[in-house]
């Protein structure tokens, strides 16, 4: 992943693949690790595939130390951190590539509490990185018109 860096001065980060280390621990976990493929491979990877962008997940990145600095480090406010950051780095006007060969695993929820818990904490995440852009996206589009 760092070569992805080194090679491409456009690249302001890079994101790898993550696997399930606990899949076959009971009937969750083998549902989380079918999901977590598949997010990997359609979402993740055709997105690169199609329209050349990547989103940071919460694994298995690397970004340039000057444009975290830049930005300020991470949102603390932010539950969604990665998806904020990703945005920030791509209002910055650097890309995100994805580099699939490089992986690495995690340990996914293995109770139904736990895994409600984990869904819930991201849906609230990913509400506040809505909130939190917006006002820009609407002040975009309205200028367009």
């Amino acid at each position: 992943m760092v070569l992805g860096l080194l090679n491409d001065p456009k690249a302001g980060a890079v994101v790898g693949k993550f696997r399930v280390i606990n899949a076959a621990k009971n009937l969750l976990t083998k549902f989380i690790n079918i999901e977590t493929i598949c997010f990997q491979w359609m979402a993740q990877g055709g997105r690169w595939k199609w329209f050349g962008i990547a989103t940071i997940p919460g694994t298995n990145f690397a970004i340039r130390r000057h444009i975290l600095e830049e930005l300020g480090g991470w949102d603390v406010h932010a539950l969604a951190e990665d998806t904020e950051l990703t945005i920030r780095v791509y209002n910055l006007g650097y890309v995100i590539r994805f580099f699939p060969a490089a992986i690495t695993w995690e340990q996914e929820p293995e109770t139904w509490k736990v895994w409600w818990r984990q869904r819930t904490r991201w849906a609230r995440g990913n509400q506040y990185v809505v909130l939190k852009f917006f006002k820009a996206v609407y002040e975009a589009e309205t200028k367009n018109e």
